[in-house]
This record gives structure tokens, sequence and C-alpha cells, in this order.
């Protein structure tokens, strides 16, 4: 049996048998918790795939000052999307997803930033958590192929 009540009854008569092992189903409203936001220049704390991907730029000859962990990107009319990995200059973004993202809301969600951030001018890579730890040196390639692409289509060195 439900009884919806707009407040908890005294536990008498006739109530009493009511609330005989009776559960709350719906709990009270929880503060909203802030989210974590990774600082900004660094690798998410709680992603080793981050981690990985920035280390392996770091000690990469041709790679290593390029690219910046966890910036924020100013778009007109749209806001200033986070971005996992970001070379300015070349306005190259390089988002790092795991399973989260295969899924709606997020996917419908990151291609439309994919889209904002194209019309700005910015190429977006996406590499997968899962191709990440499967061969990391691929991913690195990648990254390395479309800095390579971008140097040679915004004439830059």
């Amino acid at each position: 049996m439900v009884a919806i009540f707009p407040r908890k009854p005294p536990a008498v008569a006739p109530f009493d048998r009511l609330l005989y092992g009776a559960v709350d189903v719906v709990s009270a409203v929880q503060p909203l918790q802030t989210r974590f936001i990774a600082p900004s220049g660094r690798a998410h704390h709680a992603s080793l795939v981050e981690q990985r991907v920035e280390a392996a730029l770091l000690q990469d000859g041709e790679l290593a000052s390029l690219f910046v962990c966890n910036q924020t990107v100013a778009i007109d009319g749209y806001g200033s999307p986070r971005v996992d990995l970001l070379w300015r200059d070349g306005r190259v973004v390089v988002e790092l997803d795991g399973p989260e993202h295969q899924g709606d809301p997020n996917f419908a969600n990151d291609r439309h930033r994919d889209y904002e951030l194209l019309v700005a001018g910015y190429l977006v890579l996406r590499i997968t958590n899962q191709q990440v730890a499967t061969d990391l040196q691929a991913a690195i390639e990648k990254i390395r192929a479309v800095v390579r692409f971008r140097r040679t289509t915004l004439n830059l060195r």
C-alpha cells in the first residue's frame, strides 16, 4: 500500500498502523555540492588517463611545450568550456573521453560543444580512455599528427 501525506503523520491511531514498517520514498533535498574542477594547467587529480597523457606529452620533444591541461576556451555566445588539453596558438583541443561520454546526454552535449569550438576556429580531437589505456603511444601520435596538420594549415612553426 502507498500512502502519501504532505508531512509525516503522528504515530497514533489510526496512523500508527500505516507507519509500521513504512519508509520515506522522498528524502530531504540535499544541498548542491560543488563539483571539483581540476586546477588550471594540470591534469585532473582523479583521472589517471589525463595524468598519463600529460606525462607523455611532457616527455615528448615536439609536443612538450604546446599543450596545457584543464583550460577554459572563451567562445562568443557560448561561454567558456573547460577542455582537457589545449594548444592555444594552434587552436587545438584534445578531449579524453571516458565511458560516461558514450551515452546521452553527454554524447549529444559533447557534439554540440565540438561544433561551437569548430565554428570558433578550434580543431577538436577526441581520444577515448580505452585508446589511451590500450596504446598510449598511438594516442600521442594522433595528437602529433593533428599538431603537424595545424602547423601546416595555420603556417605555424
